[in-house]
């Protein structure tokens, strides 16, 4: 199997979720039972700059996030799996660092949404994120509508994953995330795609009636694709 690397730290609890999401796909799939029934993976967590409430320090983070690319390839990494969506928008530049792929998570979530059928998702992801349009241009190239949030609900996404960041009590922010669903499916989306890899802990026990997206898990699937290709 291929070696996976993992650039992670951003945030911490997303990257832990991501080794065992990838982890329990190969248990539930490939019947992975002994150590080595799984694979290789290396993982690389950056204390990386705020890209939540803002990023004051945009080239150093895209250093660091090339730097750890070509230590994961020069350890052996034949992938590399960026665990933080924000951290996309310098996409080309760690894809330029190296000689090896690197998934690309919102292709890889407008993707997911195709193969559900989906012809319309809400997305609930960092104000730089959304601001930037990291997934635009992804889902039109699937003929997906995109039904993004207002900048109300922006800040009430900014302080769940802040909340997430900080391991508080998450019942009352639970509340809200659902009432974000909801005010997404009202505007006609079918899914909403977690467009944060730390928003999948807010979600997970919550009984919502549109369908979820949960980009820590679409990433898992991808790097477990790739590990057997």
């Amino acid at each position: 199997m291929k070696t996976i690397g993992i650039i992670g730290g951003m945030g911490p609890r997303a990257t832990a979720e991501l080794y065992l999401g990838i982890v329990s796909i190969f248990q539930r799939r490939f019947g992975a039972r002994h150590d080595a029934d799984f694979p290789p993976m290396l993982i690389h967590s950056l204390p990386a700059p705020d890209v939540v409430e803002s990023l004051q320090d945009g080239p150093r983070l895209q250093a660091m996030l090339c730097q750890a690319a070509q230590g994961l390839q020069a350890q052996g990494a034949d992938f590399i799996a960026i665990a933080c969506n924000t951290a996309h928008l310098y996409h080309p530049q760690v894809a330029a660092a190296v000689q090896i792929p690197v998934l690309h998570l919102p292709a890889e979530a407008a993707a997911a949404a195709s193969a559900r059928g989906l012809s319309c998702v809400g997305l609930l992801a960092t104000d730089l994120s959304l601001r930037e349009g990291l997934y635009r241009q992804p889902l039109r190239e699937r003929g997906i509508q995109l039904v993004e949030p207002d900048q109300r609900q922006v800040e009430t996404i900014t302080a769940i994953i802040v909340a997430i960041l900080a391991d508080e009590p998450l019942d009352p922010h639970r509340r809200r995330l659902r009432g974000l669903v909801g005010e997404l499916q009202a505007r006609g989306a079918q899914a909403v795609i977690l467009g944060c890899t730390d928003l999948g802990a807010a979600t997970r026990g919550l009984q919502l009636e549109a369908a979820i997206l949960d980009t820590t898990a679409v990433l898992a699937e991808a790097a477990a694709r790739e590990a057997r290709t």
